[in-house]
């Protein structure tokens, strides 16, 4: 009896050794994966198309559209509508 308490003792924390193991690894790669993501400095590119209506659901002619992202762009883009309210 003694010498099952003693191997169940040493089973469990072999267990909890590993299990610390593989949450201080997982813990290292999602560090890893956040350090990467934060050093890519490349503004993502892409097209950015819409209509401008009012509140009656007409186009707007000839509005401005000002297009700003935190940390992306240096300025905002601006645009303007065509005479069917697209840009």
């Amino acid at each position: 009896m003694r010498l099952a308490k003693q191997n169940l003792r040493t089973t469990v924390r072999q267990l909890l050794v590993g299990v610390a193991m593989l949450l201080a690894f997982s813990i290292g790669i999602a560090t890893q994966a956040q350090e990467d993501e934060s050093r890519n400095t490349e503004p993502g590119t892409g097209t950015l198309t819409g209509r401008v209506i009012n509140e009656n659901g007409q186009p707007v002619s000839h509005a401005t559209v000002y297009v700003t992202a935190p940390m992306a762009l240096p300025q905002p883009r601006i645009t303007f509508t065509d005479d069917a309210g697209n840009f």
